[in-house]
Order: structure tokens, then sequence, then C-alpha cells
């Protein structure tokens, strides 16, 4: 799998890592979407170089009068409807802990929107869902337990990798986080 944001394959493994305070995750659904062919950064033509107007030396500013600038950051587009995006194959879903042996991580992947895992009570915890090796990951939807306001809370802070490994976020392994969101 890969981030649709690089260049890196980062792994099979798609990760919802917490930030964060202690507490646990329960969730329904954890859903990756490929990305479509003309999102893809390979699908994109490259941005050409516009030559610079020729300028006169006395026009010049000084050297010292030069700052340098970054481009203003580029938004994220608006992310099209669920529907309308092709669903990866899960083939695994696991955990950082089991915080109910009846709800396993399997329910992440299995299309029921009612009913729920969690972990135990902790910093960091993850869940992360197996996807085919090649897979070019494009969104990623993270459907929270909705069915009292404590329990939505309960997700917060989180983060989304793209990894070898369930659970990894370690850069120096090739894991690419693709972004960050926070549920209160």
């Amino acid at each position: 799998a890969s981030s649709g944001w690089s260049d890196s394959d980062g792994g099979e493994y798609i990760t919802l890592k917490q930030t964060g305070a202690s507490r646990e995750l329960r969730i329904t659904e954890l859903k990756v979407y490929e990305a479509s062919a003309e999102a893809s950064p390979e699908a994109s033509p490259s941005p050409q170089a516009t030559p610079s107007p020729q300028t006169s030396p006395e026009a010049m500013p000084s050297p010292e009068a030069v700052q340098p600038t970054s481009p203003p950051p580029v938004p994220a587009p608006p992310v099209p409807p669920l529907d309308a995006l092709m669903e990866a194959e899960p083939i695994s879903a696991e955990m950082s802990s089991t915080g109910d042996a009846a709800r396993p991580a399997t329910q992440a992947i299995d299309d029921v929107l009612d009913m729920w895992t969690k972990t135990k009570v902790d910093v960091g915890n993850w869940v992360s869902v197996r996807v085919a090796a090649g897979t070019h990951v494009g969104y990623v939807a993270a459907y929270n337990w909705q069915n009292q306001a404590a329990n939505r809370a309960k997700l917060g802070d989180f983060e989304m990798w793209v990894g070898r490994a369930a659970g990894d976020t370690d850069t120096t392994n090739g894991a690419v986080k693709c972004g960050e969101s926070s549920y209160e």
C-alpha cells in the first residue's frame, strides 16, 4: 500500500493511532479507499518551471533585501462521496490490545456499523487494517461508535499511518504519516 501523498510504498498496514491522553479506542469500522488514477501523484503532470523575466543589474534588489519566501501550503482537496470511491479489500485487522474478547479487531472490517471493537485504556492505542501490497491508498474513513456521547469522545485525537506492520508508525522503518484529526 502507499499513501496518496508520498513516493514511499509505506507498507500494507493502515493504522489509526490515538495521540494524547490515556483512553480506550472504540470504533465500528476502519475503511480504506484506493486512490483514483486521476488523484495519484504518478498521474499528475509535473509542474513546469516558468522562466524569470530578464532584469537589468540596476533593477535587482540588494542581496540583503531579498527575503526567501515559501509558497503557502496547498489545501487538501475536498473528500469525494465515499460511495464514489473504490474500497480496498481488507485482509485482516489488529489492535494494540483487546478490551473485550467478544469484540475482536476483525469487527473493524466487517461492514457492520452498529458493532464496535475496543482496546484497553492506554496511551497510543491503535487499530490497523492490512490491505494487499501495491494498493494505492487515497482515503481512510474511521467510523466512530455513535451510541453515546461519552463513547464518541473516546476517539479524541488520532493520526493515520501507512506502515509495514500492524501498529507501525516508525518513519525510519518506512511508515508514512498521512494525516491527523480529532473527534471530541
